[in-house]
């Protein structure tokens, strides 16, 4: 389990919730469709908009290294393996994922305010928290802290398990 947030572009004219909820479904059928989506070829221009947003979002969080795979994939991977903070950047949106059971939420809070300073306050993307259910923005931070740390909370007890210390061994998000 993990606590996400998506940025996008929020089309003029349109409600940001209904336009988060058109992009999830549109996800959704890339996920089922994984082999065709694998083989997409990007324009060269889409390409270099997003490699801009993984060295902006470097620039400003240097402990993220891109993922640097052996044939060219949809989508742009950063991470951070101290703070086990994935950013994946796509044509049309960037989502981060962030492991439960942090040790420094500190430092983690740190980095999500850099990244919404770059792809919110400088792109203008539009920040969803679907467990927040709603847009927010670097202003929301303390609260998307409280709402982590709440569920960090209850995780233990909801899977049966108590007092239970979790750790990474190695990046669970990886699918390959």
């Amino acid at each position: 389990m993990s606590y996400d947030l998506t940025f996008f572009k929020v089309p003029a004219g349109t409600d940001a919730t209904t336009a988060y909820q058109k992009l999830m479904q549109e996800e959704e059928s890339k996920a089922v469709n994984l082999d065709a989506w694998l083989k997409q070829l990007l324009p060269e221009a889409t390409r270099t908009q997003m490699q801009r947003h993984a060295d902006s979002i470097t620039l400003r969080w240097p402990a993220f290294v891109q993922f640097q795979p052996t044939k060219v994939l949809p989508w742009i991977e950063l991470t951070d393996d101290g703070l086990l903070i994935q950013v994946m950047i796509g044509e049309e949106s960037v989502s981060i994922t962030i492991p439960y059971f942090q040790e420094d939420q500190k430092e983690m809070i740190d980095c999500l305010r850099g990244c919404f300073e770059v792809l919110q306050l400088a792109e203008g993307y539009t920040a969803y928290d679907p467990q927040l259910g709603r847009v927010v923005g670097v202003n929301d931070l303390d609260e998307i802290a409280k709402g982590y740390r709440g569920t960090d909370a209850v995780l233990p007890t909801m899977s049966g398990e108590k007092n239970q210390v979790v750790t990474a061994k190695k990046r669970w998000w990886k699918i390959w």
